[in-house]
């Protein structure tokens, strides 16, 4: 598998993978894979903007997701879900974090099942919230992840989030 970063899009064997919307990827939070033991291994992009990447033979591949969505004019101090995702799949995955950002600051929460997992609260300094988990969460076949948002300005406010997964294939 190759992947290439060229003008701020990324390319997985020649294939662009979408961000839509202008979705504020920050380009330069650390990028990190997954170890068969769950480790966090951190990737580095050189000068050309190609991934660097230590492979070993003989372990078992990942196939990564990312789940994108994003909720416009959503009024004030009302919680509002930006994306929810289920995982349809037969196999287990697992969630190695979420960024998700807005036009204000706000405070964004991850929901898993129904129940509060990770609120963040981001400033007028800056309005993203980046999570990269440690240790990546276990999300078993049918659970479902909502990534909601409530903010306190007086005009609706836009939103958009992306949840980073993986799963063994």
């Amino acid at each position: 598998m190759s992947i290439e970063i060229k003008n701020n899009e990324i390319y997985v064997d020649g294939k662009r993978i979408l961000f839509p919307r202008d979705s504020n990827f920050d380009w330069t939070a650390p990028l990190f894979g997954i170890s068969p033991s769950g480790k966090l291994l951190p990737i580095s992009i050189d000068e050309d903007g190609k991934l660097q990447v230590n492979v070993t033979v003989g372990v078992q591949e990942i196939d990564s997701v990312i789940v994108y969505d994003y909720a416009n004019t959503v009024a004030k101090d009302t919680e509002t879900t930006i994306l929810t995702y289920t995982n349809g799949s037969l196999k287990d995955m697992w969630l190695d974090g979420f960024v998700a950002t807005g036009n204000v600051d706000a405070r964004y929460s991850l929901y898993i099942n129904n129940t509060l997992k990770i609120p963040h609260r981001t400033s007028i300094t800056d309005v993203t919230a980046k999570m990269n988990f440690t240790t990546p969460i276990k999300i078993v076949p049918s659970t479902i992840i909502d990534i909601k948002v409530i903010h306190w300005w007086k005009n609706p406010a836009d939103f958009e989030a992306c949840l980073l997964l993986h799963r063994n294939i």
